[in-house]
């Protein structure tokens, strides 16, 4: 990403990244997510079942005590940082 920046800063255009981590989509909401997250359940466990113990293993391990962020709570930030109220938006890097 902040090659992608320094690259394409010279033309005006600015990079952003949104990385919110497991967000609760009918693409995620499949066997094999819950299945990844669940390494110790079978496959014929009924996936209502299997929903609910993958949520309380991924929350044990989030920080924020979330098992999964829903869409519209990361809308915004995304509509934000496509705006161009989001020009001097910038993210400063050491190394």
């Amino acid at each position: 990403m902040k090659s992608a920046a320094l690259e394409l800063g010279q033309y005006g255009i600015t990079v952003n990244a949104v990385i919110p981590g497991l967000v609760h989509t009918p693409l995620t909401r499949h066997r094999q997510r819950y299945a990844q997250a669940i390494d110790d359940l079978s496959n014929s466990e009924p996936l209502e079942q299997l929903e609910e113990e993958a949520k309380r293993k991924l929350i044990v391990k989030s920080p924020l005590g979330l098992a999964w962020l829903l869409p519209e709570s990361i809308a915004p930030a995304v509509v934000f940082l496509a705006s161009d109220d989001a020009s001097m938006v910038l993210a400063l890097h050491t190394t």
